[in-house]
């Protein structure tokens, strides 16, 4: 159940890269606590043509995370702001999902957005 999560993951997923946060989850209120990243994922997206072996695997290029590289600092700020943007103020172009805390309404926010 949505109250019994510890951690929540948000993605935001552009041509180039795929970002995901991992933030502390406040299981009281059934949100996620903003100020609390608890972990980071980086994945280059631009070398991903043709280098998969099996058609629809779509992340088989995602091995490496190039998160805590210091030459992607500028790569991790630009899209955490666009993840915190689109999941926390509802910046999402229609593309929300709802996560249905018992007792608590609806939690809009974005699982994943491409840019």
């Amino acid at each position: 159940l949505p109250e019994n999560f510890t951690y929540m993951g948000y993605t935001v997923r552009t041509r180039d890269w795929r970002y995901t946060a991992w933030f502390s989850w406040d299981g009281e209120r059934c949100v996620p606590k903003w100020d609390e990243v608890d972990g980071r994922e980086l994945y280059d997206h631009r070398l991903r043509a043709g280098s998969c072996l099996e058609p629809n695997d779509f992340d088989c290029f995602e091995n490496e995370n190039l998160e805590s590289l210091p030459e992607y600092t500028g790569v991790v700020a630009e899209l955490h702001a666009e993840l915190v943007a689109a999941a926390k103020y509802g910046d999402h172009g229609g593309a929300a999902w709802e996560l249905g805390c018992p007792g608590i309404p609806s939690a809009n926010g974005h699982a994943r957005r491409e840019l």
